[in-house]
């Protein structure tokens, strides 16, 4: 027969699985308004029932939490990444093609765009033909030969000012995806230390994961995350078929400029960048994997 108190020891349990319950409501409202933050919950569990040799059989003894977890889809995770690189890389192509658009001049009404220029200059050929020796038609056909060369010097000096700003953000993309990888490298070593000693370090978890947000949009990566029989994660991001991040390891990448004997094209200004693992083994930016902002610089 249990004791007088067994009643209480019960309420007791339901008290203390209730206020852990209540904490963890207070800390989604407190945390509504934070970035990536996912909604926590307290998870519950029959406490183990005693054997009282009774023919009612086993008494229970009250409620204990087995868990305060994020309520959160990997599957949706998965999801957003996959198109965040295509986000990404469809974002920086838009912008550069209005930019070239914006140089060519071709819309609205515009004597100084492309079409305008060029049946321009064959117009007054057309013109000049009719009256071969007249000073003036010569004249004008060289004022539009010289409006026509202008133009063209000015488009390769544009076109190439935007290839100068694309390698810049290639530079500037390296830069961050190193960043980045460092940050979610040093959150894996937390995170599995906490998990090491029983802990689920959540609010952890969601840092790395508005990180790998961040991430997926500037090049395409593949993530793996499987848990140990100890309860310790295994977290790796490959990118390019390359490892990126290996739990607290980190692969970086860097940049090389080309020079004028390994120019990819032979209309390429000086110096554009090929992009290597720093160990040396080659990265293959054009390759058809090859996602993200990245891609679209």
């Amino acid at each position: 027969m249990p004791s007088t108190f067994w009643g209480l020891n019960i309420a007791r349990t339901g008290l203390n699985a209730a206020h852990l319950a209540l904490n963890t409501t207070n800390h989604n409202i407190a945390n509504v308004n934070t970035e990536g933050y996912s909604r926590q919950e307290t998870k519950t569990k029959a406490a183990e029932a005693i054997r009282i040799y009774q023919p009612y059989g086993m008494l229970g003894s009250g409620v204990e939490v087995t868990d305060i977890s994020r309520t959160r889809e990997s599957y949706y995770d998965m999801k957003l990444w996959n198109n965040q690189q295509n986000f990404g890389r469809y974002e920086v192509t838009h912008y550069y093609m209005e930019q070239i658009q914006l140089h060519f001049n071709e819309f609205g009404v515009s004597t100084t765009g492309f079409s305008e220029v060029y049946n321009g200059f064959f117009n007054s050929l057309d013109e000049l033909k009719n009256y071969p020796s007249d000073p003036n038609y010569r004249n004008v056909v060289i004022n539009y030969g010289m409006s026509l060369s202008e133009y063209f010097n000015n488009i390769s000096n544009n076109l190439q000012a935007i290839q100068e700003e694309a390698n810049n953000e290639v530079e500037n993309v390296v830069e961050r995806v190193n960043t980045y990888a460092t940050a979610i490298g040093s959150l894996n070593k937390q995170i599995m230390t906490l998990q090491m000693n029983g802990a689920e370090p959540n609010d952890l978890l969601d840092q790395r994961d508005v990180l790998v947000d961040e991430l997926s949009k500037l090049v395409n990566i593949n993530i793996t995350d499987t848990r140990s029989d100890v309860g310790t994660s295994s977290y790796r991001i490959k990118l390019n078929g390359q490892i990126l991040v290996d739990d607290a390891t980190v692969n970086k990448l860097t940049v090389e400029r080309r020079t004028a004997d390994t120019k990819r094209n032979p209309e390429d200004i000086e110096g554009l960048y090929n992009i290597k693992w720093a160990t040396g083994v080659e990265f293959d930016e054009y390759h058809v994997e090859v996602g993200g902002e990245l891609r679209g610089y």
